[in-house]
């Protein structure tokens, strides 16, 4: 769920469409409503967009798909690449319909709205959309400082990968190939107390601190799982 703090937040949006009286429609249904705060920039082509992504951090992109240069399924696609936090939020005609549902996995977009819009279910899907990235962030675990306990079965790092893998469960897969002389493993966590827990465990144990240099390398929350991957030197 989303806390005060995050209602009471100013997001960043980025309007990108080659039609300036679009640009203004859109600006004038997005400052009239009280579901959110938000400031609004506008960028009338997708490589003046580009350059604003550079200097401004947005936390919603929302773009036509047909514009001349590069278009809207580029644009978000770029921005999924360089800024996958960003929502992304694509508006295209009937006509294109087609073409921009072949080209929705490369962007990934969050939705799309389809010409001629309805100014409620702009302000709807944007704010759904603003309410899920919130969501998402905040299931990010990025701290350990609430964790009460830890899991006992990380200490098993310090005899071996092979033990390690018999012992939890929920370990995904052990690469073969180390990188950079460093061993990676993937772990499943059903739940963020899980993943705290492990965290914890994993900055406070000496042993895999000193001589395994274990570290968190990276955190993704996929349908309610928290997905990890450790290195350690073996």
């Amino acid at each position: 769920m989303v806390d005060e703090e995050d209602e009471e937040r100013v997001y960043n949006i980025l309007l990108v469409d080659d039609e300036p009286e679009v640009l203004k429609v859109l600006e004038t249904v997005l400052d009239s409503t009280d579901k959110f705060e938000c400031d609004i920039y506008t960028a009338d082509n997708g490589e003046e967009a580009e350059e604003m992504l550079k200097e401004e951090s947005f936390n919603l992109v929302l773009a036509d798909h047909k514009m001349p240069g590069i278009t809207g399924v580029e644009l978000l696609t770029k921005v999924k690449d360089q800024y996958p936090n960003t929502v992304r939020i694509l508006i295209t005609g009937y006509s294109d319909l087609e073409i921009a549902r072949d080209a929705i996995n490369k962007a990934e977009v969050h939705h799309y709205l389809e010409k001629p819009w309805d100014n409620a279910m702009v302000i709807d899907t944007v704010h759904r959309e603003l309410v899920r990235m919130a969501e998402r962030e905040s299931a990010k675990v990025t701290e350990v400082e609430d964790v009460v306990e830890a899991l006992r079965f990380i200490r098993e790092f310090r005899s071996s990968i092979k033990s390690l893998s018999e012992s939890h469960p929920g370990i995904l897969s052990i690469p073969k190939d180390s990188e950079g002389g460093r061993q990676k493993i993937i772990f499943e966590f059903e739940s963020s107390s899980e993943f705290n827990k492990f965290s914890f465990e994993l900055k406070n144990n000496r042993d895999l601190k000193e001589l395994h240099q274990a570290r968190i390398e990276d955190v993704q929350v996929f349908n309610n799982k928290y997905i990890v991957t450790v290195s350690l030197k073996p």
